[in-house]
């Protein structure tokens, strides 16, 4: 598994989405305040379109779009995503590896074709021990 830490971190995703990589990667975090550090960081990237606030689930507890259509410019949040961008931040707060989160971003990078960075708490793994990320290249947010 790839490392990573708050000293490297932008250059390591710049690499990675100059890589044309064919997998979203996904980033183990092991405390909140440096995944919230290393999103803020992150979404301020040229090209960075951010994603995950827009899901919600309906009364019927699926996970849905904002814009839910078959469409493919719809499949993107609006206002999120035009010809300068470069990859997607993917993060929520909760339930960091439900299926349909995991699914719905490994779908972002396929419609798209752009690259997708994934960041999760490393305790989400306890919480949702089924998950698969399999499809996803792995990475370790290093602490100091």
């Amino acid at each position: 598994m790839k490392s990573t830490n708050k000293d490297n971190i932008i250059e390591t995703i710049e690499e990675y989405v100059g890589s044309s990589p064919i997998r979203p990667v996904l980033i183990w975090f092991h405390s909140n305040p440096d995944i919230d550090n290393a999103r803020r960081a992150i979404s301020e990237m040229n090209g960075c379109a951010t994603c995950g606030h827009a899901l919600y689930i309906d009364k019927a507890g699926t996970i849905q779009t904002i814009t839910p259509s078959g469409d493919d410019e719809q499949f993107i949040i609006p206002r999120t995503y035009n010809e300068n961008t470069k990859f997607f931040l993917f993060h929520c707060y909760m339930e960091q590896l439900r299926g349909e989160y995991l699914k719905y971003a490994l779908d972002l990078m396929y419609e798209t074709k752009l690259p997708v960075v994934y960041l999760a708490n490393d305790y989400s793994k306890e919480e949702e021990p089924q998950a698969n990320v399999s499809a996803f290249e792995e990475w370790d947010y290093e602490q100091e």
